[in-house]
């Protein structure tokens, strides 16, 4: 078979044949995740320079030089929860809302309260779950202190 490493006509499909992508990563038997080995930011995601010599997410790269074009409204998650991963098979183009649903921030089931993640019960902002339950009583709290000039 034909890996990314061994295959003569991986090098064709190269972002920038002087950036050595293939090179810059090592694969971890254990997970299958290949982990970027080279230049990282604080977040934990891999860089390099792109075919237009621009600085781009290393995972982003993987994924269209692997699988394809990623859609302007798409982001590309990491399903294997690992940033410095650049398996373009543990990659997936999903939207925002849907990246944000699997992050590790939102892995919940329940909030503090008990009220269970449901779609219905779920608003997403910033990666953030919040309980729509508990919000509307916080909400409804409020009002009942604005009308009784009370503060809560």
């Amino acid at each position: 078979t034909c890996s990314a490493r061994t295959c003569p006509l991986s090098r064709l499909l190269m972002p920038n044949p002087g950036t050595g992508f293939h090179e810059k990563y090592a694969v971890n038997s254990k997970t299958g995740c290949w982990d970027w080995s080279a230049h990282r930011i604080r977040t934990g995601y891999g860089m390099v320079k792109d075919f237009n010599r621009k600085l781009s997410m290393a995972h982003r790269v993987s994924y269209e030089l692997h699988r394809g074009w990623i859609p302007a409204d798409a982001e590309v998650d990491h399903l294997c929860h690992n940033r410095s991963c650049v398996n373009p098979y543990h990659l997936q183009c999903v939207s925002h809302a849907m990246n944000s649903m699997r992050g590790v921030k939102a892995l919940r089931s329940h909030c503090a309260y008990g009220h269970e993640f449901t779609p219905e019960n779920t608003s997403i902002s910033r990666g953030w779950q919040r309980c729509l339950t508990c919000h509307r009583e916080d909400e409804r709290r409020r009002r009942v202190a604005n009308l009784l000039d009370v503060h809560v």
